[in-house]
């Protein structure tokens, strides 16, 4: 059933989009339409409850005989000890304990609940709390040795228990005791792990718990077996060191595949990093059994969802297909095939997710040595193309073969051939016995069934040439599927697939004496009582979106983004033209971004296909197109799943806005003028001029008014914090000075909305004369870290929907963690970036920023983590840099608009001196400094981002300058090698070369960032975007590097490594308050009124 909150929401955004069919006849008519529209989703909520089995009501004196999973981990003894010592706890010891060992909460969590300031006062309250209880189970002394320990019990890090009492044997006592407690917390959040419910269990589908509840496998403990096949075991697991649940694939022993097959498998498999295609964190062999553990999903099986909901409509297999053949041609392009693409192994998330899964059977695209396929390894025979059924190796073709197979099966829960048995089968597939994909489905649109028929071909070479080529096909039938056909209203659109809906808090059952029915009449009476208060006192009137009545108050909701993605930049959303969806990009927890289209009368968003790193969305005016930026280019994609289309190459977009001329204004790169372009595609043609007399670098953000002629944009660098605001013209060179602002603008209904400050604001313009009107009113808070200069903070329709990103409230945890990733200690805390450990390892320069456009170095004791100002004064001072031996930091700041390089000395007397750098640019900031010089980063305009070197005397070269964007360099101590990142394969990657010249290889396979190199140059360390660290062994005779993974660390933004290698320093985000969320905002426009 709905909750009160569910059912209002949903009331009020269908009310939304259908409030142009309603006319207002009397007093009172809207209440009354909007009650029928709740009383009509009642009935329906009430018709899906009477088809339910009914409840059953438990009586809470029956009680289960059998022992608890707790019970069964420490013993009945223990358990007794262990409860008897929290009564002796005072109330608020006993409560914290409780949230933190038993319930697993947050310290923020526990914060909100006890009634405590900040996190880390409730850190230290449970800290003291747990230490009490320790001490309530005979610990001697609480401020013994054993105070790391608890420390790290509470921080639900693994212990290694019998190498801390082989240390401390004087202890044994003491720590046998934590070890109880340490039992009793594993214990407890394992077992909330294992706890599942209906949803999940129809999800994952039939279960059965392992005989011992906590068996485990190497450092990953088993919690459920979640399927089973001729290869082995799936199991649902946790990983400690990562801290997550995981899927763990055991290998039967007479399936055993070696261990080097499967490392390289899972290397491969973690090499693709992409969105449809399963996320691999390792494999290993333990215990005589080999294992590959990857992500968890959540969600059904396009199996299982053709087999419970029957066949699937076209235009949803097509959407699905797409995804599939992006996934496909990322594993192809390894040089590996797949083997076995059939229903039961795509997964499709709770979320709408498409997931290619299953790679314990992936085969490289090579034949067997005897050149017979057999077995499971060669795939699922019903699915398994004719050449592969006469003995032919796995391939290509193969794989798009079985991918019409699926295909066909979604639309008609059929198979085109059907047998008995493998020779009855193949002796069908002799045959031609396949049934015509329109004998089953003559519904179906004709270029959807050329499309598989020809994924289908019975010879590989009349099959597409790709996954790409069927991906390009499969997307066109989309658009000519809607060119061919009449738009179809917002309300008419075809009911999604149900999805599983995370499950949400459990409430008690009601007692003996309580009767199920009243309880649901007072939800349906408490959704009428909250959708009255709201009516009454938002003043809610008829003409509410196309003509706001003066008196109607304001009001707010939000919409949180898919769990585990965040946003990127605060100009990554856009509200449509018609105020009925908001597209924004993304960035999932490996790093890549995607745009999501959510309609207003949806509860889901969905994926866009084609749309991965994209960035920067703007709307077509008919709300049926998207533009974007990605991969150095401008496109544009049908929000109804159309083919994505190639406009121009745009090296940095920077903003881009669509007129209803269907021209496209846009900023093709992080300095220079505005462009133009045709919607439809041609030649881009310059718009604005760059006056370089008035200091100007870059004009961003531009933003069409409604005459289709003239627009606003800002100018770039800034000055003080502020921009340039101006208006210009696409039939004049003239523009007009409208001011300035402290971001880019958006185009309201006689008012522009932009950031002053760190404050919302909207202020009256007149169109016509190009002039502001009154001033400017708050209309919300907006936070400013991070992204591009000069960002739009919101985006509005044309009927009023104004829309901006909650971006979450972060504080940077300054944490040591050691190589294995299981030792973490949080240093300090703060609004961090970029640290860097003095040649000594005695402090570290870091970033701190205060407030939107100000951030100074500061230097950090690493000790005490007390702090000290080192900068000081206007800008951005960022990315510091210590001298060889510690007697001055270099740093880049943009205090006179163009970033440049400054060095300022440690000791007094402090002296700080300008470093002459070439070329200029908007954006230059160092990444390394060392005997033979500093190295730099650059952006060019011709060029993109290079790599420049400063030499002690003053010299400043160009190591990379290539067409590639190429950042984030770093020399070798003995200064012979240089390590940088470079997007030369479409995806960051660290690459290495001498730096006298020569060849240049590539480190990293599965994406790489922010290279260092241990002190004493055997070893370079990187990052993945998944937030894997990597160590590279690189010999100084010029050896083969030697690379592996030591641990993941999601959500950090920088680091730095120790001179031994051993422990590295870095700033992790640490997520406060609520997740990332759009907030939409109606009837904005009263506070502007309010404010003249």
């Amino acid at each position: 059933m709905l909750d009160t909150e569910d059912l209002v929401q949903a009331t009020i955004l269908r009310a939304l989009n259908r409030i142009h069919d309603f006319e207002s006849r009397h007093q009172g008519s809207l209440f009354a339409y909007l009650r029928q529209i709740l009383l009509n989703r009642i009935r329906d909520e009430a018709r899906r409850e009477a088809r339910k089995p009914p409840e059953v009501q438990l009586s809470e004196d029956m009680a289960d005989p059998a022992p608890s999973p707790l019970e069964q981990v420490i013993g009945h003894d223990a358990l007794a000890r262990y409860e008897r010592a929290l009564t002796q706890l005072r109330p608020d010891f006993h409560e914290a304990v409780l949230l933190r060992i038993e319930m697993g909460c947050s310290y923020q969590e526990i914060a909100e609940a006890l009634g405590r300031p900040t996190a880390d006062s409730a850190r230290s309250l449970t800290r003291r709390a747990l230490l009490r209880l320790v001490e309530h189970l005979r610990l001697e002394d609480p401020s013994t040795p054993c105070a790391t320990p608890a420390q790290r019990v509470l921080d639900g890090i693994e212990i290694d228990w019998a190498g801390e009492l082989d240390r401390r044997p004087e202890q044994h006592e003491p720590l046998e005791r934590l070890r109880l407690v340490d039992q009793v917390a594993r214990t407890h959040r394992w077992s909330t792990l294992v706890t599942t419910t209906a949803g999940d269990a129809a999800a994952l589908g039939p279960t059965e718990l392992p005989a011992a509840a906590l068996a485990s496998w190497g450092h990953l403990f088993m919690l459920e077996k979640i399927g089973e096949g001729g290869f082995g075991e799936v199991f649902r697991a946790y990983d400690p060191r990562l801290q997550v649940e995981v899927a763990l694939k055991l290998f039967r022993p007479q399936h055993r595949a070696s261990a080097e097959t499967v490392l390289a498998e899972a290397r491969a498999l973690a090499r693709m990093g992409h969105l449809n295609v399963l996320l691999v964190h390792g494999a290993d062999e333990r215990d005589g059994r080999v294992g590959m553990w990857t992500q968890l999903l959540r969600g059904r099986t396009l199996e299982q969802l053709v087999t419970q909901q029957g066949p699937f409509s076209a235009r949803e297999a097509t959407l699905i297909g797409i995804d599939l053949c992006s996934a496909l041609a990322a594993v192809h392009s390894t040089g590996f095939v797949h083997g076995d693409v059939k229903t039961s192994n795509v997964m499709r998330e709770q979320g709408g997710r498409i997931v290619l899964m299953d790679f314990g059977t992936v085969l490289q695209a090579a034949p067997p040595e005897d050149g017979e396929a057999r077995g499971e390894r060669a795939g699922t025979p019903i699915a398994m193309a004719p050449e592969q059924l006469r003995g032919q190796p796995p391939s290509r073709a193969g794989d798009l073969y079985a991918l019409g197979v699926l295909l066909y099966r979604l639309v008609t829960s059929r198979y085109p051939v059907e047998a008995g048995s493998l020779e009855e089968l193949r002796h069908r597939h002799s045959q031609n016995a396949s049934v015509p994909l329109r004998d089953r489905r003559p519904d179906l649109p004709p270029r959807f069934v050329q499309i598989v028929e020809r994924a289908m071909a019975a010879s590989a070479t009349d099959r597409f040439p790709s996954a790409g080529e069927m991906e390009r096909a499969l997307a066109d039938s989309l658009t000519s599927a809607a060119e061919g056909s009449a738009p179809v209203p917002i309300d008419s659109e075809p009911a999604p697939a149900p999805r599983v809906r995370p499950p949400g808090p459990t409430t008690r059952d009601p007692g003996p004496r309580e009767s199920i029915a009243p309880r649901r009449r007072s939800r349906w009476l408490g959704a009428a009582a909250v959708l009255a208060f709201i009516v009454g006192a938002v003043g809610y009137g008829p003409r509410l979106l196309r003509h706001p009545d003066p008196e109607a108050a304001p009001f707010r909701f939000s919409i949180a983004i898919p769990r585990g993605c965040r946003f990127s930049g605060y100009a990554n959303s856009a509200v449509a033209p018609d105020g009925r969806s908001v597209v924004y990009a993304a960035e999932d927890s490996s790093g890549v971004s995607r745009l999501w289209l959510r309609r207003f009368d949806e509860l889901e968003a969905r994926p866009l296909p084609g749309t991965d790193r994209a960035f920067y969305p703007f709307w077509s005016p008919d709300s049926r197109q998207v533009g974007f930026f990605t991969r150095g280019f401008l496109k544009k994609s049908s929000v109804e799943g159309g083919r994505t289309e190639t406009l121009c190459a745009a090296p940095a977009g920077r903003g881009g806005s669509w007129s209803r001329r269907d021209l496209i204004l846009f900023a093709p790169n992080v300095e220079g003028p505005l462009f133009q372009i045709p919607a439809t595609g041609g030649q881009a043609v310059q718009t604005t001029s760059i006056d370089s007399t008035a200091g100007e670098i870059a004009h961003r953000w531009p933003a069409w008014m409604p005459d289709g002629e003239h627009f606003v944009y800002l100018s770039l660098p800034p000055s003080s914090g502020r921009f340039h605001l101006y208006a210009g013209s696409i039939d004049s060179d003239r523009r007009f000075d409208l001011g300035t602002t402290s971001s880019g603008v958006t185009l309201a209904r006689e008012a522009l909305i932009y950031l002053d400050d760190q404050t919302l604001v909207a202020r009256p313009f007149d169109e016509s004369r190009l002039r502001f009107t009154g001033d400017a009113t708050a209309i919300g808070d907006a936070k400013r870290f991070g992204g591009s200069l000069g960002e739009p903070h919101a985006s509005v329709s044309r009927n009023g929907v104004l829309v901006f990103q909650n971006w979450t409230s972060r504080v940077n945890e300054l944490t040591w963690v050691d190589r294995r990733g299981s030792n973490r200690t949080r240093l300090a805390s703060g609004p961090f970036f970029d640290p860097r450990l003095s040649p000594d390892g005695t402090r570290i320069a870091i970033e701190r920023t205060e407030g939107g456009t100000n951030s100074d170095v500061w230097v950090m004791d690493v000790a005490t983590g007390s702090l000290e100002r080192f900068t000081s004064g206007p800008g951005l001072d960022r990315f510091p840099q210590w001298s060889p031996n510690g007697t001055s930091i270099a740093f880049a700041s943009n205090r006179g608009g163009r970033y440049e390089l400054f060095e300022r000395s440690v000791q007094s007397p402090v002296r700080e001196v300008r470093l002459k750098t070439t070329p200029e640019a908007l954006l230059k900031w160092p990444t390394d400094r060392s005997p033979h010089g500093i190295l730099y980063t650059v952006h060019a305009s011709r060029t993109g981002y290079d790599v420049w070197l400063r030499t002690p005397g003053g010299q400043c070269t160009g190591l990379e300058t290539g067409s590639w964007n190429e950042i984030n360099a770093t020399l070798s101590p003995d200064g012979k090698r240089v390590a940088f990142e470079s997007d030369e394969s479409g995806n960051p990657e660290i690459y290495c070369r001498q730096l006298a010249g020569g060849t240049v290889y590539r480190l990293s396979r599965v994406g790489g960032t922010n290279a260092r190199w241990r002190a004493d140059g055997l070893e370079l360390f990187y990052r993945t975007p998944a937030g894997v660290f990597y160590s590279v062994s690189m010999p100084p005779s010029g050896g083969t590097p030697r690379e592996r993974a030591l641990f993941r660390l999601a959500d950090v933004s920088s680091y730095d490594v120790d001179r031994t290698g051993r422990r590295f320093i870095c700033c992790v985000e640490g997520v406060q308050s609520v997740p990332s969320e759009l907030t939409v905002t109606m009837n904005w426009a009263r506070w502007l009124r309010a404010g003249r």
